[in-house]
């Protein structure tokens, strides 16, 4: 999934993954996003789904964000492939947002060390 980084493209691509048509909002496009997202944990909850992301180091924080509540809601498992940007960015900004994030972690396995 490319142009996944913002938590409006997350959710478009996501959607388009899960075959959720997108609703058009002429009036409000905050609305249309929020639309979207509902539709697209809808078709995510009790999926037995697992949602893969590569690169994501590439995530702003808008869209962990997205992808926390995402799993919180529909209880999908989430596997972030990232280089090791991601986790130390997460650590170096461990916060309410990112502390809470960092709380869903279950395995952190850095390949570099693989065969060392």
């Amino acid at each position: 999934m490319h142009g996944y980084n913002h938590p409006k493209g997350l959710t478009a691509a996501l959607a388009e993954r899960l075959g959720v048509r997108a609703v058009r909002d002429t009036y409000d496009g905050q609305r249309n996003l929020h639309t979207q997202l509902e539709r697209t944990v809808d078709g995510l909850r009790d999926s037995g789904r697992l949602v893969i992301l590569d690169e994501a180091q590439k995530l702003n924080d808008g869209a962990l964000e997205v992808l926390r509540d995402i799993h919180d809601t529909t209880g999908v498992p989430i596997l972030l492939i990232a280089t090791k940007d991601l986790h130390d960015r997460i650590m170096r900004t461990i916060g309410p947002d990112h502390g809470q994030q960092y709380s869903r972690f279950d395995i952190v396995h850095h390949l570099s060390q693989i065969g060392r």
